[in-house]
């Protein structure tokens, strides 16, 4: 059986058709290729890509920036064969660093050790952790300690390599382990060449180097020994060819390479991963480091735009025209410009329960019959009425008044 459909709501509001409007601007104008941002944006955050490297450790020797090319390619910085080529020396220096030196070694036994190599200018231990400095006077010495096999105290090996340059806190003066020198002559045109001065200097001791400063009239003077750069600087104010110099210690050129160039296992002891992580520096994982006390995360925008920034147009371009039908297009109805805000018609509101039990209900299949008012009682509180093929049953199931037979009861029900 075919149903029509029910009749339309008059009062149900058709929506305005929809034409092909054109797109909406996007939120944010695009940026072009290395241009800066629009007027009234904030600049983009800065990219912490280049400083997320690997650990300087395992860096290549290319990536190093050494102030000293000229012995970028010597040998080997230590003697013993766990090494790779970050571990390389650039250049030489008076302090050695020694390590697995047994626990219970004395200071006069590692004295003794020391000294075969030649004479020594300070030594520092700390047997506790087995490690100890020492101070060559000559550098061609403490070459040799680094390039030896291995030596025993106690029967252990021990091994060396070229100390790192001493922290910042370090209270010994750096100029005890300096073997280089600065000549700067004192005139407003100096004649002075780099020979005169190789030549002046010699008599202090063997020169390992020379060669002319940054400024005219500067040279660079290298000794072998620290005591001929002791004597050189006592001798300050020199008369060389008629002209004065001045004669001071230049400790940067030999205080070693930085702990952070080189990250040896074996020099500073490794920190573990949650130790390295805590760090306020940029983390080895390519991720920012956590923020500091009272310094919470910025935002993460990848863009460096603030959300919900108004859209304006950018400078140059004109603004956008409202909106017109295309040729060949009729005018849209007014119902499709919008209602405005006086106008907007009410919600409708949907009927009442009190209409809906007032219309009449259709049977459905599977709905059980219309149920009788005896058991509205038991509706109204949630227990379903029995079918009625039970409800004689139920009848019969009551108890019976007194004085009245079970035959009675059946011709009673039968006459009805």
């Amino acid at each position: 059986m075919n149903q029509s459909p029910p009749p339309p709501n008059p009062n149900y509001q058709q929506p305005p058709p929809q034409y092909p409007y054109p797109p909406y601007p996007p939120p944010y104008p695009q940026m072009p290729p290395g241009g800066n941002p629009p007027p009234g944006y904030p600049p983009p955050p800065p990219n912490y890509a280049p400083h997320y490297h690997h650990r300087s450790g395992y860096r290549s020797r290319d990536g190093y920036h050494s102030k000293r090319s000229d012995y970028h390619d010597r040998g080997r910085r230590n003697n013993y064969s766990s090494r790779n080529d970050h571990q390389e020396r650039h250049d030489p220096i008076h302090t050695v660093f020694f390590f697995n030196v047994p626990y219970d070694a004395s200071l006069e036994e590692f004295t003794n050790y020391a000294s075969q190599f030649g004479e020594t200018n300070h030594i520092f231990t700390k047997f506790e952790k087995g490690i100890a400095f020492v101070t060559f006077c000559d550098i061609r010495d403490a070459e040799k300690a680094v390039k030896s096999e291995y030596g025993k105290i106690n029967g252990r090996d021990i091994k060396t390599s070229f100390a790192y340059r001493p922290p910042a806190h370090s209270k010994r003066d750096p100029c005890e382990s300096c073997s280089t020198v600065q000549v700067k002559v004192i005139s407003d045109i100096p004649k002075s060449t780099l020979e005169n001065v190789r030549d002046a200097l010699a008599k202090f001791g063997e020169i390992r180097s020379a060669h002319e400063g940054d400024d005219k009239g500067e040279f660079i003077i290298k000794f072998f020994n620290l005591k001929s750069a002791k004597e050189a600087v006592a001798n300050n104010g020199l008369d060389i060819h008629g002209e004065t110099v001045r004669i001071e210690y230049l400790p940067e050129e030999d205080e070693g390479d930085d702990p952070a160039e080189h990250q040896s296992p074996h020099h500073h002891h490794s920190r573990s991963n949650s130790d390295r992580n805590s760090s306020n520096g940029p983390s080895s994982n390519g991720f920012p480091p956590p923020p500091s006390y009272g310094q919470p995360y910025p935002p993460f925008d990848p863009l460096g735009y603030p959300p919900g920034a108004p859209y304006q147009m950018p400078p140059g371009y004109p603004a956008q025209p409202p909106f017109q039908m295309p040729p060949g297009y009729p005018m849209a109805p007014p119902q499709t410009q919008g209602f405005p805000p006086q106008q907007v018609p009410a919600q409708q509101q949907m009927p009442q329960p009190q209409q809906q039990q007032q219309q009449p209900q259709m049977q459905q299949y599977g709905m059980p019959p219309q149920i009788s008012s005896d058991y509205s009682q038991q509706m109204q509180a949630g227990v379903p009425p029995p079918p009625p093929q039970y409800q004689t049953q139920l009848s019969s199931a009551q108890p019976q008044p007194k004085g009245v037979s079970e035959q009675q009861l059946k011709n009673f029900d039968n006459l009805l």
